[in-house]
């Protein structure tokens, strides 16, 4: 049977999320001083981040009884994604032979001459518009979408459960041959082929292999309650964040006191951490070098040991005077000498000729500086401790 559809997509929603670590980067060693340094490379650790996800549910597909569960699929983003129509017709049987699955229903095969055929199809629409003059004794699904999607596996997808919801069919609702498409989606079969050109897709099958059910559902002038589409479809488009690469890794000295009792940690040769023995609350240790990654900051307190700055205070190290004309301000660095920024975006400097505590001395792209707090530094050269 022939029936068209003529489809419009919205945007994808977007969503950016961390998960899953999985894989580290340079090894560490001490030199004569006990300071930590980095040695040959190790096996790198990577961690999945997520860019952003598309969720396809019931709100999507109105004309479908979706079958239970959720399938989460997971695509490398591309910034710069072109489609792979090979790669879309492959994804295209494997949905369609998914639905074939839910609903007992005969798996479908591409053939290469049928692939052909449709291809002559796809080409043979124009201006916006669908026809199935020409398609012969071939039963066949046409459709126009022209939404970049960003993955070829949400477009093969979106053609599938596009044809599968009829929402856009041209056939209206409760009326013989709505369910046209969803017919031949799951029961036109023989040698089938899947052809495109410019955003029109055709599907054109030989035969049908169960007339019956074929014939119910295309005649169907009410509500399909006989089939499932696929379950709620999640997309995550995901990149790969290598972990172990510190921001920054530098010498610090100063006194950190325990807040509480906690783990002291040990940093292994991929700049992961691991558990070491219990310390306890109000004990105190000379600090000589400081490190974040992976987005914590340790304090390394001898060697290969190292506490969690959440689980300590910094003893106050001093109090450092601004020596700047008092009408003008000092610019404030973080450890990897990047700006300080206020949280209304602008530059976070101190004024001068003004005082503030310290709480420990640190060495930043070989200057010396003084840290105000937290990942707070200032050049050594603009104030005087005491």
């Amino acid at each position: 049977m022939k029936a068209k559809r003529l489809r419009q997509i919205a945007s994808t929603t977007m969503a950016v999320m961390a998960v899953l670590s999985v894989g580290s980067a340079a090894g560490i060693v001490t030199n004569q001083n006990n300071h930590v340094v980095f040695a040959s490379a190790v096996k790198p650790r990577y961690r999945k981040v997520i860019d952003r996800t598309k969720t396809y549910g019931p709100k999507q597909w109105p004309g479908s009884n979706l079958a239970s569960g959720t399938n989460t699929i997971d695509v490398p983003y591309q910034k710069n994604y072109k489609m792979n129509w090979d790669n879309v017709v492959k994804y295209f049987y494997e949905y369609t032979n998914q639905l074939a699955a839910l609903n007992g229903a005969t798996p479908a095969e591409p053939d290469a001459a049928t692939m052909a055929f449709a291809q002559q199809r796809a080409k043979a629409q124009h201006n916006g518009k669908l026809s199935h003059d020409g398609s012969g004794d071939y039963d066949e699904n046409l459709s126009l979408d022209t939404y970049k999607y960003p993955s070829d596996q949400e477009y093969a997808y979106n053609i599938v459960m596009g044809w599968f919801d009829e929402t856009d069919a041209v056939t209206g609702a409760h009326q013989a041959g709505h369910y046209g498409h969803r017919a031949n989606l799951l029961f036109a079969r023989g040698k089938t082929g899947l052809g495109y050109n410019k955003g029109y897709v055709a599907f054109d099958a030989t035969d049908i292999a169960d007339e019956a059910r074929e014939d119910d559902l295309f005649n169907e002038a009410g509500v399909d309650k006989s089939t499932v589409g696929l379950p709620k479809t999640i997309f995550r488009y995901y990149h790969m964040e290598q972990l172990g690469k510190p921001k920054y890794d530098i010498n610090f000295k100063g006194t950190a006191v325990m807040k509480h009792a906690a783990k002291m940690m040990h940093r292994n040769a991929d700049n992961s951490f691991s558990n070491s023995k219990t310390l306890s609350k109000g004990q105190a240790y000379k600090v000589s070098r400081t490190i974040l990654v992976d987005g914590q900051t340790y304090f390394g307190v001898g060697g290969t040991n190292y506490v969690r700055v959440g689980d300590v205070s910094l003893r106050k190290y001093g109090t450092a005077h601004v020596n700047y004309n008092r009408n003008y301000g000092i610019q404030i660095w973080t450890g990897d000498h990047k700006v300080v920024k206020n949280s209304w975006g602008s530059n976070k400097t101190l004024m001068g000729q003004t005082n503030w505590k310290v709480y420990g001395k640190a060495t930043i792209g070989g200057k010396t500086y003084y840290n105000l707090g937290g990942n707070q530094y200032i050049d050594a050269h603009y104030v005087s401790v005491h």
